[in-house]
Order: structure tokens, then C-alpha cells, then sequence
């Protein structure tokens, strides 16, 4: 215990002599615990927890990998998937591109 006491009096001793250094060495460890805690909050919301539907477990996920290319789902087969309700209780899909659609009668670029 009384090496302990003694180390403690000695590294404050030295913090009160480099105070410069001692308030850098602090403020690089709150910096860190901060970017620690904002890449972990990303990560969670991201990749640990799951999805909010009811049974995250039953999704199924494909894409249009061909050969090594990656090629866009057509839409009919996800119209004939998702009337297919003995395989599927629902069907979605997103593009990732820029693509013309009508809205109102109008041609719009999303």
C-alpha cells in the first residue's frame, strides 16, 4: 500500500510540473473516448442490432450476382415472387441508380 501512495504523490507531482503535457494526454483521451463511442453507436445501429420487422430471422436477401457481375434484379420476377404467398409473406427491392419514372403523368429522374 505504501508503494502505491508513493506512486500516486510522484505522478502528481509530475503533472503539476508538465501541466501542458498532462491536459494534452487528457484531452487525446477524451477525443478517443469520444470518436470510440460514435464509431461504436454507428456500428450498432448498422450492423449489431437487427431489423425492426417481427421475425428478422426469416428474411431473405438475393441479389444479381452473374458470372462475377453484378446485375439488377428484374422487376417482373419480384412482381411473380411476391405473388407467390406460399414462399413469401411480402416482397421489396431497391436500385441503386438513377432511373426514370412517371409521376402524375410526368417523367421524373430519381
Amino acid at each position: 500500500m505504501e508503494v502505491l501512495t508513493h506512486d500516486l504523490r510522484r505522478a502528481w507531482r509530475t503533472v503539476l510540473r508538465n501541466r501542458s503535457s498532462a491536459g494534452l494526454t487528457v484531452a487525446l483521451i477524451a477525443i478517443g473516448i469520444g470518436l470510440n463511442s460514435a464509431v461504436f453507436t454507428v456500428l450498432d445501429r448498422m450492423v449489431l442490432r437487427k431489423i425492426a420487422v417481427t421475425e428478422p430471422d426469416r428474411l431473405l436477401h438475393f441479389n444479381g450476382f452473374s458470372s462475377g457481375f453484378r446485375e439488377p434484379v428484374p422487376y417482373a420476377i419480384l412482381r411473380r415472387l411476391r405473388e407467390r404467398t406460399d414462399l413469401f409473406t411480402g416482397v421489396s427491392g431497391w436500385i441503386d441508380q438513377v432511373v426514370p419514372i412517371e409521376v402524375d403523368g410526368e417523367q421524373q429522374q430519381r
